[in-house]
C-alpha cells in the first residue's frame, strides 16, 4: 500500500500566518481503493509511489484506467502520482473524475481534500474552499469533520478575497418597530392623537439578506490592508391582521401601503488597515467607512466614519477589544438631518475550561442630530454560546438591556427616556449541514419602554436562516 503526504501551506508572519494543513492517504485510507480494484497491477502502482517513483506509478495507472476509464483505484493513484510530480493542475482535474467515481463517502472524502489542496497549490483558494465544503458533507466522524474545518480555514486565511453571506425569514409582531399604543400624546396638555397607521405596530414576515466583500490589498508580518463593501437589505409582507389595520385608514388605504413599502437597503465601501507594530498591548486597526442608506425606495443619507480598535490578549483564552467610532451623516432627503455619533465600547470574550465561550460588552453613544434629536445612549450585553452540540444542536444565548436619554423632545416637558431590553435565542442546526452550511433558528424579544408614549414598542421574531459552520 502507498502512503503520501500533500503539505499546503506554511507560517510567513504574524499577520500572514497559514497553518499547514496535511492530506494524509494512509494505508487504511488507500484499502477502499484496493477492494474498488485489487489486481496486480494496481500494486506495482502503489508499490512505485512508495518507492519514490511517481512517473512509473503514473503510467501504471494508466494501464488500469484503459482497461478501466471509471476505475476509482485508477484515477485516485494516477492523482497522487500527479501531486508527487508536482503537476497540480492534472492531479486536480484527475481529483475531479475520481471523486465522481468514488463509491462511498470516505473515498469520496479522501478525493475531494486531494483535489483541494491540488487547486491550493495551484492559488486557487476559491476553488479549494469549494472542495473543501463538498468534503464536509462526506466527513462522518467528528475527527474528519474537524480536520476538513482546519483545512478550510487554512484556504480562506491565504484566499485574499472573503464573502460573507446571510440570509433570513422571520415572522415578526413589529416589522416596523412602531408604536404598541398607536397613541400620540403631550405632556402638560390634556390632548391625545392616534397615530397614522403606518407608524403603529404591524406584523408581518422580514426577509433580510446581506454579502460582505473583503480583499486583502497587502499583508506582511507587521500590517495587513484590505478593502471592503458590504451590500444589505430587508422587506417586509404584511400579515392580515396588518393589512386590515392598514386597509381601516382612507388615507394608507389611497396610499397602497405594502411591506415592501418599508424596505431598507444599505451600501457601505471601506478600507480597513491593521498593524502589530504600533501598540504594546496588541494590534490596532483603523476603518474608514462610506456608505449610504435607503428605506422605501427613498435615498435617506450618505455617512462616512472612521472607527479604530484595539486588540488586547488576556491570558490564553480571553481578549479585551477596545473600540471607538465617529460618524457623520448628510441627510438626502428632507425627512432627516444631518448628524453625528460618537461611539465607544469595551468587549470581553473568553473561553471557559468546558470549551464555552461567554462575551461581556459595555457601550456609549452620543448622537448629535440638532434641537430635539440629540441623545445619550448606554448598553450592556452578556452573551454565552455551548461548545458541546445538544441533539446535534449548537446553542447560543444573549440578555442586552440599555438606557437611552434627550435632554429636550417635542412631546415632553422634561425630555424622553427610554428603557430597552432584548433576549436573544440561536440554535444551529448541526445535523442538516450541507457544503459545509447548517441552517439557524433564532429567536428575539425585545421590548422599549419611552416617556414619549409613542416610541414605546414591543417586538417578538423567530427568524430561520443560515450560517457557515466553518
Amino acid at each position: 500500500m502507498v502512503g503520501i503526504n500533500l503539505t499546503v501551506g506554511k507560517s510567513v508572519g504574524k499577520y500572514n500566518s497559514i497553518s499547514g494543513w496535511t492530506i494524509a492517504f494512509s494505508v487504511a485510507a488507500m484499502s477502499a481503493i484496493a477492494q474498488a480494484d485489487p489486481r496486480q497491477t494496481q500494486q506495482d502502482a502503489e508499490q512505485a509511489l512508495d518507492a519514490g517513483d511517481p512517473a512509473t506509478a503514473a503510467g501504471v495507472a494508466q494501464d488500469l484506467l484503459t482497461a478501466a476509464p471509471d476505475s476509482f483505484a485508477g484515477l485516485m493513484l494516477r492523482a497522487l502520482a500527479q501531486s508527487n510530480l508536482n503537476d497540480m493542475a492534472g492531479a486536480a482535474a484527475t481529483g475531479r473524475l475520481a471523486y465522481r467515481a468514488a463509491p462511498d463517502d470516505a473515498t469520496r472524502l479522501q478525493a475531494a481534500r486531494l483535489t483541494a489542496a491540488a487547486h491550493f497549490q495551484q492559488g486557487q483558494f476559491a476553488r479549494a474552499e469549494i472542495w473543501l465544503r463538498r468534503a464536509s458533507n462526506h466527513a462522518r466522524t467528528p475527527d474528519e469533520a474537524d480536520t476538513v474545518a482546519r483545512d478550510y480555514r487554512s484556504a480562506a486565511q491565504a484566499n485574499p478575497l472573503s464573502i460573507q453571506t446571510t440570509a433570513s425569514i422571520a415572522p415578526s409582531s413589529n416589522i416596523n418597530n412602531g408604536s404598541v399604543d398607536g397613541i400620540l400624546s403631550f405632556e402638560g396638555i390634556d390632548l391625545q392623537l392616534q397615530l397614522p397607521e403606518d407608524q403603529r405596530a404591524l406584523s408581518g414576515i422580514t426577509y433580510a439578506g446581506s454579502v460582505r466583500l473583503g480583499y486583502r490589498l497587502s499583508r506582511d508580518e507587521r500590517q495587513a490592508t484590505t478593502a471592503g463593501l458590504l451590500l444589505s437589505g430587508a422587506t417586509y409582507s404584511l400579515s392580515r391582521d396588518a393589512r386590515a389595520l392598514l386597509d381601516a385608514s382612507p388615507i394608507a388605504r389611497v396610499q397602497g401601503l405594502t411591506g415592501h413599502d418599508f424596505r431598507s437597503f444599505r451600501a457601505e465601501a471601506g478600507l480597513t488597515h491593521t498593524r502589530g507594530d504600533l501598540s504594546p498591548l496588541g494590534p490596532v486597526s483603523a476603518t474608514l467607512d462610506f456608505g449610504g442608506y435607503w428605506e422605501g425606495g427613498v435615498h435617506l443619507v450618505n455617512y462616512r466614519a472612521l472607527t479604530l480598535q484595539q486588540g488586547i490578549p488576556y491570558g490564553p483564552d480571553g481578549r479585551f477589544t477596545l473600540t471607538g467610532s465617529t460618524q457623520r451623516q448628510d441627510a438626502v432627503s428632507a425627512t432627516v438631518v444631518d448628524a453625528v455619533t460618537h461611539d465607544v465600547s469595551a468587549a470581553y470574550n473568553l473561553r471557559l475550561a468546558n470549551r464555552d465561550q461567554m462575551q461581556l460588552t459595555l457601550a456609549a453613544r452620543h448622537r448629535d442630530g440638532g434641537f430635539e434629536n440629540i441623545y445619550d445612549e448606554y448598553r450592556a450585553w452578556v452573551g454565552y454560546a455551548f461548545e458541546r452540540p445538544i441533539l446535534g444542536t449548537r446553542l447560543s444565548t444573549g440578555v442586552e438591556i440599555g438606557y437611552r436619554h434627550y435632554d429636550t423632545f417635542p412631546t415632553t416637558l422634561d425630555g424622553r427616556r427610554d428603557r430597552f431590553a432584548s433576549v436573544t435565542g440561536t440554535a444551529v442546526l448541526d445535523r442538516f449541514t450541507t457544503f459545509g452550511f447548517a441552517p439557524t433558528l433564532t429567536t428575539k424579544a425585545t421590548r422599549t419602554l419611552s416617556t414619549a408614549n409613542e416610541y414605546t414598542t414591543s417586538v417578538v421574531e423567530i427568524g430561520i436562516g443560515i450560517q457557515s459552520t466553518f
